[in-house]
């Protein structure tokens, strides 16, 4: 049977029959069991001392699981933050601009607290030690490469429903992922078991020069053998218009040659998804755009009345406060605990983000206000994770995906508030392997507060390894992160699974399934500890 992307079907028949096996081979969606069931368990090795600030446990009603029927028992996890020691307080931060004020007044009103979820603003309950982090490192496991001797020097997460816990491909073309990079996956919102599949098309046999680039769009499901794939009948393009730039010159001039977005980002806000992009830029020569998702694909019945005030009814450039930069990549949204929407534009050298409003438009740079502590955890992070020598090998850190909220227990363990409930997002080293090497990306998770002034909470103390990456070389780069379960958007907790979507050496798409808490677990620095 001819297979689509590398021939052409001629016949009606051909089509019919392709159409036809397709079906019957994804309703097939077998489900797994990963032989590390007690994984989460072992989940953190976090100070598990100095209870006491906590106060004495509150017991929370239990919450239903997305997906969970009543009478499925729930199990519980304990979590044990550390209490803050007063010798090593952190530099008091400037006043906070985030306060609302009266236009009439001038005077700093209060707004009325309201927790998150419905719930109470109750701490977590405190209880007992919980066990170190499970190791991760196997002696003379076949999936750890030669070329990496000491998998312990990594944070390994390995998938929920893939044997041996391996990462899964993504394919867009029948049972092919070579034709697409840069993956995204969302939930669907109303089919059971699917996902729909973002990616950019990566036409490698196109024979002539070309800037088009288009957006791949999909129902995905999992199929035999644990692979994410499209229902061909639903596969599409995103319809999302060119734009140009009067601003691309000198050696940038080629980036007008392009048409259409690059390096989508598809994640969901807490209400709905968005579709985050690069174009040519009306502010630099190539800059990020952003859409209200449900516009560009069938979303089913949601408009009324009042839709048209919702954010990006059409494409849209977000701006940023300056300095600009000629090519400006991987802007991402983030909520706080009222749902006021800010981007996060750069993480590093320090972080830059700012309150952005429906047009696109953002007010003053907000970090200032978090800098001292953020400087004193990235001078942490650096001590345990320093950047090679840049005369010697050229390296940087961008950001990567989109934005989180978790929930540091699990489900009906603990309210969320604002002292157990962070916003995370994954960024990367950059590492040049020099000569004729391409670079390699080493991900860590990064969690700061989901209340001003935001600043930074822990971050990973070791990079992340998933399980199935060939070799040290091997180019793995993170795009997009996202909770699993249907009905599921901004909000989870530990015992949440979630996708951690990337591509492959920029010709291959792929993702991996794993426990929140096995993410962030028995692998985060906190900022405010010394």
């Amino acid at each position: 049977m001819l297979v689509a992307g590398k021939a052409r079907l001629i016949t009606v028949t051909g089509l019919l029959v392709v159409g036809f096996i397709a079906i019957i081979t994804l309703s097939y969606n077998p489900s797994f069991t990963d032989s590390s069931s007690q994984y989460l368990k072992k989940w953190t090795h976090l100070h598990n001392e100095e209870q006491g600030w906590l106060g004495p446990a509150t017991p929370v009603p239990t919450q239903k699981q997305p997906g969970q029927s009543s009478s499925e028992k729930q199990e519980t996890i304990p979590f044990n933050p550390a209490a803050p020691k007063a010798d090593n307080e952190l530099p008091s931060t400037n006043p906070n601009p985030f306060a609302a004020v009266d236009k009439f007044t001038g005077q700093e009103t209060k707004q009325e607290h309201k927790a998150p979820y419905g719930g109470s603003d109750h701490a977590p309950p405190s209880t007992g030690a919980v066990p170190a982090g499970l190791p991760t490192e196997v002696h003379g496991d076949p999936l750890h490469p030669s070329d990496v001797p000491d998998i312990s020097k990594w944070h390994e997460i390995r998938s929920q429903s893939v044997p041996q816990g391996k990462y899964f491909p993504v394919n867009f073309y029948d049972h092919d992922n070579i034709l697409a990079i840069n993956p995204n996956i969302i939930p669907h919102p109303h089919y059971n078991d699917t996902w729909i599949a973002v990616a950019q098309k990566f036409d490698r046999d196109r024979p002539y020069v070309s800037g088009w680039s288009e957006e791949l769009v999909c129902n995905a499901q999992f199929v035999a053998g644990g692979n994410l794939s499209c229902n061909l009948d639903t596969r599409g393009t995103l319809t999302v218009p060119a734009t140009f730039s009067p601003n691309c010159h000198d050696k940038l001039m080629a980036l007008n040659l392009n048409i259409g977005p690059h390096d989508a980002r598809v994640a969901y806000g807490p209400d709905y998804p968005y579709l985050v992009y690069g174009s040519q830029s009306h502010y630099a020569c190539f800059g990020q755009w952003a859409q209200d998702f449900r516009l560009l694909m069938d979303w089913g019945l949601y408009r009324g009345n009042d839709s048209g005030m919702d954010p990006f009814q059409v494409p849209t450039e977000i701006q940023r406060p300056p300095p600009w930069g000629n090519m400006e990549k991987n802007f991402y949204f983030f909520w706080d605990f009222n749902k006021t929407m800010y981007v996060h534009h750069d993480t590093a050298p320090q972080r830059v983000f700012a309150k952005v409003e429906p047009d696109g438009s953002v007010g003053p740079d907000l970090s200032e206000h978090a800098r001292p502590s953020d400087s004193f955890c990235w001078k942490k992070h650096t001590g345990l994770n320093p950047l090679p020598d840049p005369s010697v090998t050229k390296a940087s850190i961008h950001q990567a995906s989109n934005s989180l909220s978790i929930t540091m227990c699990n489900r009906g363990e603990c309210f969320p508030n604002a002292t157990n409930t962070f916003i995370i997002e994954i960024f990367q080293q950059k590492i040049s392997n020099g000569g004729p090497m391409h670079a390699r990306y080493e991900p860590f998770v990064t969690m700061f507060q989901r209340e001003a002034p935001f600043q930074m909470h822990a971050i990973s103390e070791k990079p992340l390894w998933i399980r199935g990456r060939n070799s040290l070389t091997e180019m793995l780069y993170v795009t997009s992160i996202s909770w699993k379960a249907k009905d599921m958007k901004y909000e989870g907790f530990l015992d949440d699974e979630m996708f951690v979507n990337f591509g492959i050496e920029d010709s291959r798409t792929a993702s991996i399934d794993v426990l929140a808490g096995d993410l962030v677990g028995g692998n985060l620095m906190l900022c405010d500890v010394a």
